[in-house]
C-alpha cells in the first residue's frame, strides 16, 4: 500500500475515515506573552530584571511548513494554541536570557529594538524545526530587580 501525505491549502479533498488522516493547521498569526519574573528573572550584566515581551508567531502557509508543524504540534487532527505557546515559552526564555547575560540594564532598556532582534536571532531557527515563524517581538514591561 502506498503511503501519500499531501498538504491542501486552498480548495478542498474528500476525507474517507479509515482511509485518511487529517490535521486542521491554523494559519492565523498569534500573540503569546512570554514573562520573565519574580524566579524567573532575567539575568544581566548588572544585576537582574523582570521582562515581559510578546512574540508574534504563525505557522507559514508553505507545504513544507505546514507539514513540519502538524508532524511537530498536531494533537489529535488539530494544532491547539496551547501547544503553540508550549513549543515558543522555552525557547523564547531561553533566547532571552542567552541575549540579556552581558548586556546592562540600561542598553537593554534605551535600545529594546536590538535587544528584541537578537532575540529574534537566537529563537528563531529553533522555531523553524517545529514549523513556526517569528514575525516580531515587542517588550511590553522591563524592570530593574532592586538587590535585597
Amino acid at each position: 500500500m502506498l503511503k501519500r501525505t499531501e498538504v491542501i491549502l486552498s480548495g478542498g479533498c474528500i476525507i474517507l475515515p479509515g482511509f485518511h488522516e487529517l490535521t486542521r493547521v491554523p494559519l492565523a498569526e498569534f500573540a503569546i506573552e512570554v514573562e520573565c519574573s519574580g524566579a524567573k528573572a532575567v539575568r544581566i550584566h548588572d544585576g537582574s530584571i523582570d521582562l515581559r515581551l510578546v512574540f508574534y508567531v504563525c505557522i507559514d502557509a508553505t507545504p513544507s511548513a505546514v507539514m513540519t508543524a502538524a508532524a511537530r504540534l498536531s494533537h489529535q487532527g488539530s494544532i491547539p494554541v496551547e501547544r503553540i505557546k508550549n513549543a515558543l515559552e522555552h525557547r523564547a526564555e531561553n533566547a532571552i536570557r542567552i541575549a540579556a547575560q552581558s548586556r546592562p540594564f540600561k542598553e537593554i532598556d534605551t535600545h529594546r529594538t536590538e535587544f528584541s532582534q537578537t532575540v529574534r536571532e537566537q529563537i528563531e531557527p529553533d522555531l523553524k524545526k517545529v514549523g513556526l515563524t517569528l514575525n516580531s517581538t515587542l517588550i511590553t514591561e522591563i524592570c530593574k530587580v532592586e538587590a535585597g
